[in-house]
């Protein structure tokens, strides 16, 4: 045990450096359940593992963070004091040990489509697991996330958005497939579910809001990968209003965001 709730495990035969997080967000429970259920049972055949429950207190707490939003704090520059600046910067140690990240996420809405964030050789990795969207490009419209810290420092990181925060039991069999999965690409396990093959949705990152008035507003309710109508307006944000492009998609739709808070990404589409 390396610091609190971060588990290393090395093997005698080397090979690859990893981390698994889970619990960034402490309301985000289907990543802790497979994460907790895998040490149980995980035998490591090759290299170095770190498994790593990221913001304990939040999800003792069962909330998203305490005082800041963990997963906008990695980045070298970060002195700030409050308890999750410094998990950060503990995080990012462990971090620049490691070959490749898989982080483990859920979403607060009812829809049935878990996705993947990453970039560059995360995308080979992330073709070959159970998901059918992957979203690419965010490290250019914003920082501070574990995947953009990985991809950076040109190693893969992989967010992976595993399905719905209000049924995380109904989601953690696929966080704990992709555990595994993640393992056995990297060359540390050999028995391990094989890799999947399905159609996936490919798109990039486009418009991060930030809420900047009491009075932000959606037309209506929103749900991820909702395709949004070209030259409507869908969002006010105080005297701003948020008119669609062609080929625009609204992910993590957040009515309920407090000012300076993110309310929405943008996303398009890139393959047919």
């Amino acid at each position: 045990m390396t610091g609190e709730l971060i588990t290393k495990v090395i093997s005698a035969k080397p090979g690859k450096t990893v981390a698994v997080f889970a619990g960034i967000h402490g309301n985000e429970k289907a990543g802790v359940m497979a994460l907790e259920k895998v040490l149980k049972t995980f035998q490591l055949d090759a290299g170095t593992a770190y498994f790593v429950i990221a913001n304990p207190e939040a999800v003792k707490l069962n909330v998203r963070f305490i005082e800041k939003n963990l997963n906008r704090l990695f980045f070298t520059s970060n002195d700030g004091q409050t308890t999750e600046d410094e998990r950060a910067r503990e995080l990012m140690k462990v971090l620049d040990e490691c070959d490749a990240l898989l982080d483990l996420h859920g979403y607060n809405g009812e829809e049935d489509s878990p996705f993947i964030i990453t970039d560059g050789e995360g995308l080979e990795l992330a073709s070959k697991l159970d998901f059918g969207y992957i979203i690419t490009g965010i490290n250019k419209a914003g920082d501070g996330a574990t995947d953009c810290y990985m991809t950076e420092q040109k190693k893969p990181g992989l967010c992976l958005e595993c399905g719905s925060n209000f049924h995380p039991e109904k989601y953690a069999a696929l966080a704990e497939k992709s555990i595994y999965q993640f393992l056995k690409f990297y060359g540390l396990v050999e028995s391990a579910p094989g890799f999947d093959s399905r159609e996936q949705k490919l798109f990039k990152t486009g418009e991060i809001a930030i809420r900047q008035s009491e009075t932000f507003a959606f037309d209506r309710e929103y749900q991820n990968f909702d395709e949004l109508k070209s030259g409507a307006v869908f969002a006010t944000d105080g005297e701003n209003k948020y008119t669609a492009k062609e080929n625009e998609y609204i992910i993590f739709p957040r009515p309920n965001q407090k000012i300076g808070q993110e309310s929405f990404m943008l996303v398009s589409r890139i393959n047919s």
